[in-house]
């Protein structure tokens, strides 16, 4: 087991959903719009593993952030074009309000801090929602500084047993690029195998149950 203790957020007194639809432009397609939704809301937690804190964006990441994505080596299979500072502050401030799990196609992504340094990113895709078809889509980017030392699968493995334990997912799935081989090792490493390919990419499962 990866993952060794959660933090809930502290939502307060809010009313689930009515903060999230407002913020990050969703204000114009309202969640009753937008078809079935989980039993509840997933607000992002922090998850802490041995080394890593998984935890929301901040806008104090934005220069660690810039560095990531300015990096022709982690943009080259993301299809991203390289950002200076302050289209990558713009990017990561819309990152910030991606905090919710609820619907279909709903995003959440969470910052991977190692010593209190920004080292990378998890992120997740909600695709079906109903209990006993639950799956999600993962996502993952490290800074090239921190590559080998582990942290990618230790940070996406923590999300998955966040996913299965308390989010109720029953299958992840994860899509590369097909010349992408450092990230295709990583999906394996989780225990994703290939189900199938395009002419320019992978998609990888695991079954949680």
């Amino acid at each position: 087991m990866t993952l060794q203790r959660i933090q809930q957020p502290d939502l307060g007194s809010r009313t689930p959903g009515v903060k999230k639809d407002l913020q990050g432009g969703l204000f114009h397609r309202p969640r009753f719009l937008r078809g079935p939704r989980t039993e509840r809301p997933f607000d992002a937690p922090q998850l802490f593993t041995e080394r890593l804190v998984l935890r929301p964006h901040t806008v104090r990441d934005a220069g660690a952030w810039h560095e990531i994505v300015s990096n022709g080596d982690v943009v080259r299979y993301l299809h991203w074009k390289r950002r200076d500072l302050a289209e990558a502050t713009e990017h990561l401030s819309r990152r910030t309000t991606q905090t919710r799990l609820w619907q279909s196609g709903d995003f959440m992504a969470l910052a991977v801090e190692h010593d209190g340094q920004l080292v990378g990113d998890v992120s997740v895709h909600l695709r079906e929602v109903e209990p006993e078809h639950r799956s999600a889509e993962l996502g993952w980017i490290m800074h090239p500084g921190f590559a080998g030392q582990g942290f990618a699968t230790e940070a996406a493995d923590a999300l998955v047993e966040y996913l299965r334990d308390y989010v109720g997912v029953k299958r992840v799935i994860a899509v590369m690029d097909l010349e992408n081989e450092a990230s295709y090792a990583l999906a394996r490493r989780l225990g994703l195998t290939e189900v199938s390919r395009s002419d320019d990419s992978r998609t990888t499962a695991l079954d949680l149950v």
